[in-house]
């Protein structure tokens, strides 16, 4: 995840947590108004699975995934469905400058993390998944 040095990942939850959330709350009166529809909340299997060397993104997806199931529990009385989308890996040019790691730190030599840099370059052929925060 692309995040400043020193911003302690504020632009990742800005834009993955709390934009999803502010998107959603700014649509519920016109939802509760017109009597229903659905909101499509997009997470990624990030939210369901968790990899060393994206604890921050994980993060993000897992809080959107909690915000979209509590969401859907609240706002089902007035006919309004939540959808979470969560697509898996796609080839794009997102990462074609290739991902922006921190230095190495050597306490953490041991651990999966430093594998990561080589698994982030492998490619993938999964699928995107869809589904219904709730009611099922």
């Amino acid at each position: 995840m692309r995040t400043p040095p020193g911003s302690g990942g504020v632009p990742a939850i800005a834009t993955n947590l709390r934009g999803s959330i502010q998107i959603a709350r700014a649509a519920l009166p016109h939802l509760r108004a017109t009597g229903g529809e659905r909101i499509l909340q997009l997470s990624s299997v990030a939210g369901l699975t968790a990899n060393p060397g994206a604890s921050l993104y994980h993060a993000t997806k897992w809080g959107i995934e909690g915000f979209a199931e509590a969401l859907a529990a609240e706002v089902v009385s007035f006919g309004i469905g939540v959808t979470i989308v969560e697509p898996g890996s796609a080839r794009t040019g997102f990462n074609a400058a290739g991902p922006q790691w921190g230095p190495r730190l050597d306490v953490y030599g041991t651990t999966p993390l430093p594998m990561v840099p080589r698994c982030s370059r492998a490619p993938t052929t999964k699928r995107p998944a869809t589904r219904h925060a709730w009611p099922r």
